[in-house]
């Protein structure tokens, strides 16, 4: 295993949960019906520095555009409140 495992930290080896476990690095997977976390900005422009990020990852890590009027309006009001207007 230490030889494979050396290999896999070479090449910066990503994994799912699952993966993970299979591996023997977790004792369980927790699942759950959460919500998707929004992008996080500070957490997506830190991987870059990374190799071998998974696609899906650096994908799921883009702020998706606004395209509804409501959701728009409601953000500018939100932070209006911050700005005192």
């Amino acid at each position: 295993m230490r030889p494979k495992l050396a290999k896999m930290m070479t090449n910066t080896t990503w994994m799912t949960a699952k993966e993970a476990k299979d591996f023997g690095f977790v004792d369980e997977v927790v699942t759950g019906s959460l919500k998707k976390a929004p992008a996080n900005v500070g957490f997506a422009n830190c991987l870059k520095d990374y190799a071998n990020v998974p696609a899906e990852l650096l994908s799921s890590m883009q702020p998706k555009p606004v395209t509804d009027e409501r959701e728009v309006q409601s953000l500018r009001d939100y932070i209006s409140i911050f700005k005192g207007e």
